[in-house]
């Protein structure tokens, strides 16, 4: 079932139904969970782009550690002038527009961002019209190999007043298809503004690979063709080995890493018993390869958990963001 707003969906997998690992699961456009203590003082700077009409009092920065995760404590409040510091051990920062006030990011409810590092600062492009093209490659590991037995691709589609409400009327079509639409304001899977047509629908109408195109219309009265690039597939290797005192799970994708969590609990990611975002140390990410060690006795003290290690390719241009990610999980012994 797809859980995003205003979305397209491809599967390239045998049949269009429910995958039992859900996308809900610590999706990319979860809160980003706590923020990381550092060994020293030293920070990091960054910019809000603010819309126009938006002010920066009403902008939140929330950072972590190299995901977003179901945890969130206090965001940063930028300067007036959009501009804000985080530790320098955080490799995770969203912006949002807080409209309800609650202090937390709240998926497709309010206007978000993952922002990107250039230059040595954080840039967060925080646009009230936004279109994410997201892949997610779903396997397991088999011995020594990584059986994938789904690949969806997705399109996302997001839209707000400078108050950060959606807007109302919000339409995103496929340009060539333009009876293929979605409509913000339908009231689904639990975002106030979310709407989802067919699971399938993009499947016969834009090939893989090709570049998909879509009509933006808000109010009834604009209209804004989009090019989002076909989403990569991540492909990540994953290979297990182990110690007396820990698990080692060592990952390699054939896209460069830029977020990456491995976390223990359920396969749909409702229970959560353990994530490297409550142990910065256990994770670090190279380049292509994520490494990750968890103590025996934490894998241990779940035998049904599955061990999940997910990575991500993001490349964001604050309306338009591609996005590139593979889970996949292991389970120490055999189980449901």
């Amino acid at each position: 079932m797809c859980r995003f707003l205003a979305t397209f969906r491809q599967r390239t997998s045998s049949a269009c139904h429910s995958d039992f690992i859900s996308r809900r699961a610590v999706s990319m456009s979860l809160p980003i969970a706590l923020i990381v203590a550092c060994s020293t003082n030293a920070t990091f700077g960054g910019d809000v782009q603010l819309p126009a009409g938006v002010k920066s009092s009403q902008v939140r920065v929330a950072v972590g550690h190299r995901w977003p995760s179901l945890n969130q404590q206090e965001p940063i409040r930028p300067n007036g002038d959009g501009s804000f510091r985080t530790p320098a051990a955080a490799h995770a920062v969203s912006a949002y527009l807080d409209a309800n006030g609650n202090a937390r990011l709240d998926p497709h409810r309010e206007p978000s961002v993952t922002c990107f590092s250039r230059n040595g600062r954080w840039v967060c492009p925080l646009t009230l019209t936004r279109l994410v093209a997201h892949r997610v490659e779903i396997g397991r590991l088999v011995g020594s190999n990584v059986e994938f037995f789904s690949d969806d691709v997705s399109v996302t589609g997001e839209a707000y007043g400078s108050d950060g409400r959606p807007a109302v009327d919000a339409e995103f079509c496929l340009t060539d298809a333009e009876t293929v639409c979605a409509t913000a304001g339908g009231g689904v899977f639990d975002a106030e503004n979310a709407a989802a047509i067919s699971p399938c629908a993009l499947e016969p109408n834009v090939g893989a690979g090709v570049p998909i195109s879509v009509t933006a219309t808000i109010a009834g009265n604009q209209r804004e063709r989009i090019v989002l690039p076909y989403p990569r597939p991540l492909h990540l290797a994953l290979a297990v080995e182990q110690s007396e005192e820990s698990y080692v799970l060592s990952g390699r994708a054939e896209l460069p890493v830029t977020h990456a969590v491995v976390w223990i609990g359920s396969a749909d990611g409702r229970k959560i018993r353990w994530s490297s975002e409550q142990d910065p140390e256990a994770l670090s990410v190279d380049d292509r390869k994520v490494t990750a060690s968890i103590e025996r006795r934490v894998v241990n003290s779940c035998p049904d958990c599955k061990v999940m290690l997910q990575a991500a390719h993001v490349e964001e241009a604050g309306e338009r963001a591609i996005i590139s990610e593979a889970r996949v999980f292991w389970q120490r012994r055999p189980g449901p």
